[in-house]
C-alpha cells in the first residue's frame, strides 16, 4: 500500500566544467552512480550548471521535488565532481543542514569554515588521482574540514588522472554514503 512505503533518499550530482548534467548518466564509469543509487532505491537529481555555477540551492530544489517525489530531506547526500566538488562545497557553505553526508572528488579548496559549528553534523568524503590537476584543490578541502572539527575522510587513488577519478572512486563513495545513511538512521 502506499501508506506503507518509505520515503526516497537523495542524491545531488554536480558535474565538472565542460560537462553537462547528463555526466553521471552517461560518462563517469558508464552511469554507475546512477545505477549504484537506484540499486539502492535512492532518486538521483542531476542539476546542470554553467561556468557561473547553480542558480538554485539544494533546499530550493527539494522544495520543488516535494511536489513530484516523497523524499526524505533528513536523508540528503550531495556529490560533486571538480566544478560541481566546488559546487557541493557552496551548497554547503550556504546551507550546511541541507545534506547529511557530501562527497567532493577531484576538486575543491579551502572551506570557509565560519559556519562550522553547523558543518560538524556533516559527514564529508574527499578524494582525488595522484595525477589529478585537482588534487591540491580536494587536499585543501579536506584540511580545512578536519582543521574546523568536521569529520572528512580523504582518499588519494594511485595513477589516476581528473577524468577517471569519479570511476575510480564509485564503490569507495558508495560504501562511504551506505556508512553514513546507517549512521544517520541510527541516530534519529
Amino acid at each position: 500500500s502506499l501508506g506503507s512505503q518509505k520515503k526516497l533518499p537523495v542524491l545531488f550530482v554536480f558535474h565538472g566544467a565542460g560537462g553537462s548534467e547528463n555526466m553521471f548518466f552517461e560518462t563517469y564509469g558508464a552511469g554507475r552512480t546512477i545505477s549504484e543509487a537506484t540499486r539502492r532505491g535512492w532518486l538521483v537529481v542531476a542539476p546542470g550548471q554553467g561556468l557561473l555555477g547553480l542558480s538554485l540551492s539544494v533546499s530550493d530544489m527539494l522544495d520543488n521535488l516535494q511536489h513530484f517525489a516523497d523524499i526524505d530531506r533528513s536523508q540528503v547526500m550531495l556529490l560533486g565532481h571538480s566544478m560541481g566538488a566546488a559546487q557541493v562545497m557552496r551548497q554547503m557553505q550556504q546551507d550546511p543542514s541541507c545534506a547529511f553526508a557530501a562527497a567532493a572528488l577531484g576538486g575543491g579548496s579551502r572551506m570557509a569554515t565560519s559556519s562550522a559549528s553547523t558543518l560538524k553534523t556533516v559527514k564529508w568524503y574527499v578524494a582525488a588521482g595522484t595525477e589529478d590537476f585537482g588534487r591540491g584543490g580536494a587536499m585543501q578541502l579536506h584540511r580545512s574540514l578536519t582543521a574546523a572539527g568536521v569529520t572528512s575522510e580523504y582518499h588519494d587513488f594511485p595513477s589516476v588522472e581528473h577524468l577517471v577519478i569519479v570511476q575510480a572512486a564509485i564503490n569507495d563513495v558508495f560504501r562511504f554514503f551506505d556508512q553514513s545513511l546507517a549512521d544517520n538512521q541510527a541516530t534519529r
